[in-house]
C-alpha cells in the first residue's frame, strides 16, 4: 500500500471513528488557497477541523508529533477561509487531531482523537 493509500484509508476510518461517536462530518478534505483540512465536523453545535495522522510503524515518532507549528498555521488559515465562505465566523470551533496507527502487518489498529488538539494560536501539546 502506498502512503498516499494509507492515509486515504486513514482519513476514512477517522470519519467513520467521528460518525460513531455522533459527529455529522460536513466536509472531507476541505481546501482554501494551497491549504487543506482533512475533516470538517460539527458536534455538539462548534465545528471541529480535524487533522488525520497515520502512521503504520513506530519508526517515525507517533502521528501527532508530524503537526508541527506550520502544519497548524495551514490549518488555521484554512478553518478560517471555512467559517468566513460559510458565514460561520461567530460560531464557536476547535482543533482536533485523529491518529490513526496500524500495526502488526495491519492485524492492529489503534484510533486516537486528540479533542483540542492545539488553538488558534497554534499552541498544542
Amino acid at each position: 500500500m502506498s502512503t498516499r493509500q494509507l492515509g486515504e484509508l486513514a482519513e476514512r476510518i477517522a470519519a467513520a471513528f467521528l460518525q460513531m461517536k455522533g459527529y455529522a462530518i460536513l466536509a472531507t478534505n476541505y481546501r482554501f488557497h494551497r491549504h487543506e483540512i482533512d475533516i470538517v465536523a460539527e458536534a455538539e453545535g462548534r465545528i471541529v477541523f480535524v487533522e488525520v495522522k497515520c502512521r503504520s510503524g513506530r519508526g517515525y515518532g507517533s502521528p501527532r508529533e508530524a503537526v508541527g507549528r506550520e502544519k497548524m498555521r495551514r490549518i488555521v488559515h484554512a478553518a478560517r477561509g471555512f467559517l468566513a465562505e460559510r458565514n460561520l465566523s461567530d460560531t464557536s470551533s476547535r482543533f482536533d487531531v485523529v491518529e490513526v496507527r496500524i500495526e502488526r502487518g495491519g492485524l492492529s489498529l489503534v484510533v486516537e482523537h486528540i479533542v483540542g488538539a492545539f488553538g488558534a494560536d497554534r499552541r498544542g501539546w
